[in-house]
C-alpha cells in the first residue's frame, strides 16, 4: 500500500506546486522569470556585395553569436476558474551581454541586405512597372545617409534595435505622391516604427520590446495538469489568418515556452507557439 500511495502523494504535491494559482511561487515565476534567458543572434555578412550587383553568386559569412539577456514579464488580465484559464500579455526586454558575446561587440559592422528597401520594392511591384520605376528613383533618397542602397554597411546595434530611418522628407520633392503611397503601407509592418516627424524606422528586433506580442489565454492546470500552459486563444483567435483559413499552420496551439506540464519524458513532443512566425 505504501508503494502505491507514495507516488500518488508525490504526484499530487508536484502538480500542486506547478499549477498556476495566485499567491504561489509558481505563479510569481510565471509572471516574471527570476533570471534572464540567453538570446543569441547570428547574422550573415555579405562578402561580395559589389559583385552580386553584376550577377555574381553571393558569398556570405555567418557572424555571431551576439548574446542578449532576455527578460519576460507578464501582465495578468484576468483569471477564469470555471474555464480554468488565465489571460495575460507579456513584455520582453533585451540587454546586451558583452561577456558572453566577446570578442564581438554591438558596434561591429556587417554588410547586410537592406530589408526595408526590399520590402518597399515588394509593395510597389503589384502597382505596375511605371510605379516600380518611379519608386526605384525616388524612395532611395528618403533613407538616411549611405543607407539607400540594396546592401548597407550597418552596425549590429542599428540592425537589431536602434534601426535605420527611411521615408523621410517625402513632402519636399516631386516624388512625394508615390513615396507617401508606399510609405503608408510600409508603416503597417510590425518591425517598423512611425516617428514624430512621420518618417519610419526599421529594425529586426526592437518591436519585441516596444509592446506586448498579443493577448494569451492559457490553461492554469488546476482541473487538468496535462493542459498546464496550453494556449486556448491568442488575440481571441483559435486560428490566425496568416496561413490560410483553419489550416494546421494557422492553428493556435502549444505553449509560449515559459511553462509546461510536469513529469516530462525525453520522448515527449511539445508545440511552442511563436508569434513571430505563426
Amino acid at each position: 500500500l505504501a508503494f502505491k500511495a507514495f507516488p500518488d502523494i508525490l504526484y499530487f504535491e508536484v502538480n500542486k506546486g506547478v499549477r498556476l494559482e495566485k499567491d504561489t511561487s509558481q505563479y510569481d515565476r510565471f509572471v516574471e522569470l527570476p533570471f534572464p534567458v540567453s538570446f543569441s543572434v547570428y547574422l550573415f555578412h555579405i562578402e561580395n556585395s559589389e559583385e552580386i550587383l553584376t550577377g555574381a553568386k553571393p558569398n556570405i559569412t555567418e557572424v555571431g553569436p551576439y548574446v542578449y539577456k532576455q527578460t519576460r514579464r507578464k501582465t495578468v488580465l484576468y483569471t477564469d476558474s470555471e474555464e480554468d484559464v488565465i489571460a495575460y500579455t507579456q513584455q520582453e526586454t533585451f540587454e546586451f551581454d558583452a561577456a558572453a558575446s566577446s570578442p564581438r561587440k554591438e558596434d561591429d559592422r556587417v554588410i547586410a541586405l537592406n530589408a526595408p528597401l526590399m520590402s518597399i520594392y515588394q509593395i510597389a511591384e503589384p502597382m505596375g512597372v511605371l510605379v516600380s520605376a518611379v519608386v526605384d528613383n525616388c524612395i532611395k533618397s528618403t533613407f538616411q545617409a549611405n543607407y539607400g542602397q540594396i546592401f548597407i554597411n550597418i552596425s549590429v546595434r542599428e540592425l537589431l534595435f536602434d534601426g535605420l530611418n527611411f521615408c523621410r522628407n517625402t513632402e519636399d520633392n516631386a516624388c512625394s505622391y508615390i513615396n507617401n503611397i508606399v510609405c503608408k503601407q510600409a508603416a503597417t509592418k510590425r518591425n517598423v516604427d512611425v516617428l514624430e516627424d512621420s518618417s519610419l524606422r526599421f529594425s529586426y528586433l526592437n518591436y519585441k520590446q516596444k509592446e506586448p506580442d498579443g493577448k494569451y489565454v492559457v490553461k492554469r492546470g488546476i482541473d487538468d495538469i496535462e493542459q498546464l500552459g496550453h494556449i486556448v486563444t491568442w488575440n481571441d483567435m483559435k486560428y490566425t489568418h496568416y496561413w490560410g483559413e483553419n489550416t494546421t499552420c494557422s492553428e493556435v496551439k502549444g505553449t509560449d515556452s515559459t511553462v509546461y506540464p510536469p513529469r516530462v519524458k525525453k520522448d515527449n513532443s511539445f508545440f511552442i507557439y511563436a508569434t513571430d512566425i505563426c
